[in-house]
């Protein structure tokens, strides 16, 4: 437990140490170059100290410096520049010079300091207030003047230097970071060996298969998932995206158009992360779930075990493993394991084993839903060739009725090289169609894992929907004597997992909580199937119906309907990228660099586009994305500082008042016009910057907390 603790406290200064520095670098721009230009800086500080409120403060010189009470950013307080609007007046007056009359009485309060005249200095005020009196009326005002150290009184250059410092120290910093962690060695998640892919999802319509790796999108080189995912995010929704896919045990590169789909925060195509045979190594995810026919093997397995053989047939990747699951997942498989440990002596031992894995029965409720409509076709599958179409309803297969929607799949899977004829009901049609299709083979089978997906059938090539009206109950079924009747409707499922830290992982504690909700719109009976497989068995199911009535009844195992997949967590596929020389690191620094500016870029362009406002993480997801990164290695880290500092640097120079960007139009606005704008309008303009931003923060900071769903 000790070791845990100071585990965290040890990440948790690491990314606060980080994070802070980001800012830190920012402000020390700004500063640098401030007093380069002879400004007068008052305070030097990371967070802010609202109300006097701080952490720690010590004066320097002219400079006080100090570490606020919030730690939301960190500010310069340059004399004559205030970003607060209702201090704003006050620090302009502030700032300015003394006018001809007051500087007429400093000058006579001189004389009389260096002749001795024995006149009084108040006579002296008299006098030359009297002479500044007749001067006035005679003349123009003079105009007005500045502090000479103040930011108002430098030049327009001088002052956009300043305001840009801050911007161009993030860049620098980006880069730096960026060229120390490729000469460290950047391991990140690779492009390619999809671990799943989602039923009719964008990569399930353009036929992509787990073990797939696409290596060109957009017509750049994709090495690593996060190349693949900035594609997909800020690419062409309505033309495609062009990609080439290298398919294991196929030599020429397949060329296909992906056409991403709309989802609730921005684009996807519906793929798994690339995973290779092996099994997760990781303190917060299990290497398998608490109930799966994976957590029964003998010997039993462990994070970090490799599999080689399966049934005596070479794993070379997670595409054989993937297909041996699905062609024998009503049988036990025997796997060859090699697992690696370390010794006291810090030496590594290496031993080789078998262990056979039971299959997998279907966690169930006891509930059979109704069939409902086609709702995608795959282009030049079996179905499309005979005809079958969108909002077609398959009722029958050989003459026999679907007995149940859910198990459909299995049904035609078994059938898989074999003609058969499908009776299909056609809005506008009189009789039932029937269609004789030639059924392609498939060694794969498709996740219900988004929301409101239709089960796919990959040797038909359709997805189709399971409305939320149940056909059937099983009888003596536990959802049975909880009394649930054919012909109800459900409204929503709150799936209840124990409270055990073993259990709440991924889609179980996910599950437990978001209430998975079912309407015509949303048929999600396939999504909560999904779900159904990876919690516990001892999970409830809080079920509300349309008139109201709630059950609660737990899942049981079907033993005659497996489940291929047996309840692993897979080790990423990864691919190492490092530099050998200074100027490769300096290299690489720089295309990081580049990629993170534009696409941060992009990304504002996109966003209420394509890319939902729900996207946006405030300083919590900051926090977790910071603290997972560095849970990968220090180079990792800096990777995450560079997009850190990239962010900061774009979000700066959005011309919003009271940000850089903001400064810098105002500054432009003077060097076109010769003169700044009118002090009222800046006061005006600051207020609306203030509001915008109070706003975006509130917004932000409701999504951190789960005040405002993401969903």
């Amino acid at each position: 437990m000790l070791q845990v603790i100071l585990g965290f406290v040890f990440t948790a200064l690491k990314v606060g140490a980080g994070l802070g520095f980001v800012i830190f670098v920012h402000e020390l721009g700004h500063f640098l170059v401030a007093k380069a230009c002879g400004v007068k800086c008052e305070k030097f500080y990371l967070g802010f100290d609202f109300g006097g409120f701080k952490i720690c403060k010590f004066q320097w010189g002219e400079t006080e410096y100090g570490i606020g009470i919030f730690p939301l950013g960190g500010y310069v307080k340059m004399l004559g520049q205030e970003d607060n609007p209702t201090r704003l007046q006050e620090e302009i007056d502030r700032a300015k010079q003394t006018t001809a009359a007051d500087a007429a009485i400093e000058d006579r309060k001189e004389q009389i300091e260096l002749t001795g005249d024995a006149e009084t200095v108040a006579e002296a005020t008299v006098k030359a207030q009297g002479d500044a009196a007749v001067a006035k009326a005679s003349v123009a005002p003079p105009p007005v003047q500045y502090d000479p150290r103040s930011f108002l009184a430098k030049s327009v250059p001088q002052r956009m230097a300043i305001i840009v410092a801050g911007v161009t120290m993030n860049v620098i910093f980006a880069f730096i970071m960026a060229s120390v962690a490729y000469s460290v060695g950047v391991e990140y998640v690779a492009s390619g060996h999809f671990s799943e892919v989602f039923s009719g999802c964008a990569a399930w319509r353009a036929g992509i298969e787990p073990g797939d790796s696409i290596v060109e999108a957009a017509g750049k080189k994709v090495e690593r998932f996060t190349d693949l995912t900035r594609a997909i995010g800020l690419g062409d929704l309505e033309h495609g995206i062009a990609m080439k896919i290298r398919r294991p045990g196929q030599e020429r590169l397949i060329e296909t158009t992906v056409y991403p789909d709309r989802v609730s925060l921005g684009p996807s195509i519906g793929v798994a992360n690339p995973a290779r045979p092996a099994l997760v190594e990781s303190g917060d995810v299990p290497p398998y779930l608490r109930d799966a026919s994976a957590a029964k093997a003998e010997p039993k397995l462990q994070g970090g075990d490799k599999f080689i053989l399966a049934d005596s047939s070479k794993i070379n990747d997670f595409a054989d493993l993937n297909r041996l699951f699905f062609t024998h997942r009503s049988e036990p498989i025997k796997l060859l394991v090699i697992r690696t440990t370390k010794e006291k002596s810090d030496d590594t031992a290496i031993t080789t084993f078998e262990s056979v894995v039971p299959p997998n029965p279907m966690h169930v409720t006891g509930m059979v839903m109704t069939m409902g409509e086609v709702s995608v076709v795959q282009e030049k599958s079996p179905a499309a060739k005979v005809g079958i179409k969108v909002r077609d309803k398959i009722v029958r297969i050989d003459d026999q009725p679907i007995a149940d929607p859910m198990k459909f799949p299995e049904q035609v899977s078994k059938r898989a090289g074999d003609t058969v004829k499908l009776t299909v009901d056609r809005e506008g049609e009189s009789a039932p169609l029937e269609f004789t299709v030639l059924l392609r083979k498939s060694e794969w089978a498709a996740e219900n894992f988004m929301p409101n997906s239709p089960v796919a059938v990959n040797e038909l090539g359709i997805g189709y929907r399971v409305l939320n009206r149940v056909a059937d109950v099983v009888d003596d079924s536990l959802a049975d004597k909880a009394g649930v009747k054919q012909g109800d409707v459900i409204q929503q499922v709150k799936l209840i997992v124990p409270a055990s830290d073993e259990t709440k992982q991924g889609a179980a504690a996910k599950a437990d909580s978001d209430k998975i909700v079912f309407s015509d719109q949303l048929q999600n009976w396939p999504h909560l199937m999904c779900i159904l497989q990876r919690v516990p068995l001892d999970t409830e199911l809080e079920m509300t119906f349309e008139d109201g009535r709630v059950a609660k009844f737990k899942p049981t195992l079907d033993a005659k309907w497996f489940n291929p997949d047996r309840g692993f967590n897979w080790a990423s596929s990864t691919v190492f990228q490092k530099a050998y020389s200074i100027l490769g690191a300096a290299k690489l620094g720089a295309r990081e660099t580049g990629e993170q500016l534009t696409s941060v870029v992009k990304f504002l362009r996109k966003i209420g586009s394509q890319i939902s406002p729900k996207a946006l993480g405030g300083p919590v997801e900051i926090i977790k994305a910071a603290g997972a990164e560095s849970q990968h290695g220090f180079a990792r880290f800096l990777i995450f500082l560079t997009f850190l500092s990239a962010n900061l640097a774009i979000l700066n120079v959005i011309p919003i008042p009271l940000l850089d960007g903001g400064h810098l139009l105002f500054l432009a606005y003077e060097g076109i016009r010769g003169k700044p704008a009118d002090e009222r309008v800046q006061i005006a303009l600051s207020y609306l910057g203030l509001f915008l931003l109070l706003g975006l923060m509130i917004f932000v900071l409701g999504l951190d907390f789960g005040l405002i769903s993401r969903h």
